[in-house]
């Protein structure tokens, strides 16, 4: 992965270097380097509309399948974003969703339909339930 400055191009080595010094200066609990980031940074980029040619750019992959390896996890952003679509598309109407935790479980809810009736979507360790009334 590299980071621009106005002035170069931060090749491997210098990144690892800075994110050593970054997690120490953090009291992190362990140093972070520059390929512990990826598997976060690389979903980001995807969910924020980046291209495949942009993400290669700034991480160093060389081909598209390298880079897919990051992405194969579908983002809670994304499985809310589905979630809504599916939803809507029962419903023929655009509803707002809302996410939040009870326990262990993480439900995700639509506001009432046009019928009055919530949708709602039980998700637990992966896996997921969805209860129309």
């Amino acid at each position: 992965m590299y980071w621009y400055s106005s002035t170069c191009v931060l090749g491997k080595n210098t990144l690892n270097e800075m994110m050593k010094k970054i997690s120490d200066r953090a009291g992190l609990s362990r140093v972070y380097t520059n390929h512990c980031i990826r598997s976060t940074t690389v979903p980001n980029l995807v969910d924020n509309g980046h291209t495949m040619e942009e993400i290669k750019a700034v991480t160093g992959h060389r081909s598209n399948d390298s880079v897919s390896r990051y992405t194969k996890r579908i983002s809670e952003k994304r499985k809310i974003n589905v979630s809504h679509s599916l939803t809507a598309g029962l419903h023929q109407d655009s509803t707002k969703t809302e996410v939040f935790t009870v326990s262990h479980e993480k439900v995700v809810s639509s506001q009432p339909t046009p019928s009055g009736n919530p949708t709602v979507i039980l998700e637990k360790n992966g896996a997921r339930v969805q209860l129309f009334s």
